[in-house]
């Protein structure tokens, strides 16, 4: 008896889908396109930030790096991810993530790096929940400074 195998397909609408979304929720955070920093309260009080690095800035494409930071967690390794926004086609998508470079659209499985056949689809979801977190629960970190009277 032959076993048949089922091959990944990926969901290309969806994932465009998903990549207008991110689009917006970044330009909602990141309205000019700038560095920036979020405090988000996570349940139970925790409060992390969330730093928005601008690191390229062109016509038509911007790479924004977006990472976690909190002083309590000096164990566990928090997100980090590259987005890239595509300013014509208003698409956003993570390039890199947790230092993995441009991601694949499929993987093959098992491999040795133990990514899922549709790692990059997982990566782009997740940015997606995490910008919705930010923007339900964060709050902008300025910096104030004192003027002389």
């Amino acid at each position: 008896m032959a076993v048949s195998e089922v091959r990944y397909v990926p969901d290309v609408t969806g994932m465009m889908a998903e990549c207008d979304a991110n689009y917006a929720r970044l330009l909602k955070l990141l309205p000019e396109v700038g560095s920036r920093k979020l405090s988000v309260t996570y349940p139970g009080n925790q409060t992390v930030t969330v730093l928005f690095e601008v690191l390229e800035n062109f016509r038509y494409t911007s790479s924004v790096r977006i990472s976690q930071c909190a002083a309590s967690c000096d164990w566990l390794r928090l997100p980090s991810m590259v987005v890239r926004l595509y300013h014509d086609a208003r698409m956003a998508e993570v390039v890199n993530a947790e230092h993995m470079r441009q991601l694949r659209g499929i993987y093959p499985y098992p491999n040795e790096q133990m990514h899922q056949t549709d790692e990059k689809v997982q990566r782009n979801l997740y940015l997606g929940e995490w910008l919705c977190y930010c923007q339900r629960h964060g709050h902008a970190v300025e910096e104030v400074s004192l003027v002389d009277a």
